[in-house]
């Protein structure tokens, strides 16, 4: 069987990083997968491109004229579907296989319009997969998008309020299963010197998780009170751990001013400020925290399939829905980013993931080995096409 991979941010992104190495992973042995990528030169520095045959979404790069005249199109009617035979023209080709959109939250952000326009695409010839997907809720009020959904051959949702809400549209099409990152293997490297003096609490702040807070950096000043207290009042030293690593998404950017701000201490250290490291050596990295502060959810993914307590700084519906399946709540474990006020919520919501270690770790005993066993379930399902 031909397997078509597509909606793959690159792997500056760890999370699409990781989205798609285990994805590969589950795919029969011996399949044929094309891996259309928007930045192959990354997927090439962190080693992903050889598990693979990868290709490069075209772009205005690569021909000018055609690019822009689609844009001129999707100016005049609303309508994607030049932008994407465009950059898409080869994957188009094929016929009779299955296409899997692996971005994830690419139903959460603010362009679903696209991704339904790729999807309608490649269902003329072949059976899509939206995989292990979130999808803002609101979106099933738009008969659009739930048409978009029924086009769909599977839809596997990686939480349960992505699968309520598609179901309660009438979508039949939708399975739940857990994130394929959750399966995600960690790689042994040389820690910072850091880990080996005292037990570490691990912090992952992202530009784009700040867009959604109130205004006037509230979250950065909340991290900075987070880190006062684990200085003052604690032995814990900190780690701070980006995961997107983009030109005009780059964790390293907040980051690197929260390690300046606190380096003198000797009790902080940054993780991969080189751009180095690829998503199974940040899990392992993160499964050495005993604790664990994440916007990123792929962050938090790493996190929690490593048993690490987590608090999460959540913007969206994955990040609720993934902790609501594993611990019954999502209360005291994301924190909405957009409802902080004050520069101490970070600091109490962190407290009460300390206070409460042991209760944490142990229902990650019980729940986590059949909850990474769910996402090969949806590995069978792919099959079944």
């Amino acid at each position: 069987m031909k397997y078509v991979l597509f909606g793959h941010g690159g792997s500056g992104n760890h999370g699409c990083e990781a989205i798609v190495r285990t994805t590969l992973r589950m795919l029969p042995e011996g399949s044929k997968v094309d891996v259309y990528s928007t930045d192959i030169g990354r997927d090439q520095k962190f080693g992903l491109s050889e598990e693979a045959e990868f290709f490069q979404y075209r772009n205005r790069k690569d021909s000018k004229p055609g690019y822009y005249l689609s844009k001129v199109i999707y100016k005049i009617s609303g309508n994607y579907d030049p932008i994407n035979r465009f950059a898409l023209k080869r994957a188009l080709e094929n016929q009779n296989a299955v296409c899997l959109s692996v971005g994830g939250d690419n139903y959460c952000n603010a362009e679903p319009k696209r991704h339904a326009s790729r999807n309608k695409l490649f269902s003329k010839k072949n059976k899509t997969v939206l995989w292990g997907c979130s999808v803002t809720p609101e979106l099933m009020d738009d008969p659009f998008f739930v048409e978009d959904m029924k086009r769909y051959s599977l839809i596997t949702a990686r939480e349960s309020i992505t699968y309520n809400a598609l179901k309660n549209a009438g979508i039949s099409n939708v399975k739940l299963v857990s994130d394929p990152a959750f399966t995600l293997e960690k790689q042994e490297i040389e820690l910072p010197a850091l880990f080996g003096t005292r037990r570490i609490v691990g912090i992952n702040v992202s530009p784009l998780v700040m867009k959604y807070e109130l205004g006037n950096n509230i979250l950065l000043k909340n991290i900075e009170k987070l880190i006062e207290f684990l200085l003052e009042d604690t032995e814990y030293g900190i780690a701070l751990i980006p995961h997107v690593l983009l030109s005009k998404n780059n964790d390293l950017m907040p980051l690197r001013k929260l390690y300046e701000a606190y380096k003198d201490s000797g009790r902080i250290c940054m993780v991969d400020d080189d751009d180095t490291l690829n998503c199974c050596q940040l899990k392992y990295v993160i499964s050495n925290c005993s604790f664990m502060v994440a916007a990123r959810t792929h962050a938090s993914i790493a996190a929690y399939s490593s048993s690490v307590p987590t608090l999460v700084l959540g913007y969206s519906v994955k990040s609720r829905g993934i902790a609501k399946d594993l611990f019954g709540t999502e209360e005291h474990y994301v924190l909405p980013v957009d409802q902080i006020t004050g520069d101490q919520k970070v600091k109490e919501a962190f407290k009460w993931i300390l206070e409460h270690e042991e209760s944490i770790r142990n229902n990650y005993r019980i729940i986590m080995p059949d909850y990474i066993r769910k996402a090969f379930t949806a590995a069978e399902l792919i099959k079944g096409l």
